[in-house]
């Protein structure tokens, strides 16, 4: 089951994604790398997903 809460939170801790006034949110390798850390936070198996894996979890 999705923590949606927990999801909430990490949205919440990054200012590359959640804040359209930082510099990191202008930085799009800072902020993929941002969505990949959450994504990592999510699922337990995100770094063993190949590319689709990944683009079926998060549909």
């Amino acid at each position: 089951m999705f923590d949606i809460d927990k999801f909430i939170q990490c949205i919440q801790n990054n200012n590359a994604i959640r804040e359209m006034g930082s510099k990191e949110y202008s930085d799009k390798h800072l902020k993929l790398k941002s969505w990949m850390d959450i994504g990592n936070t999510m699922y337990l198996d995100w770094n063993e997903l190949e590319k689709n894996g990944k683009d079926e979890r998060v549909k």
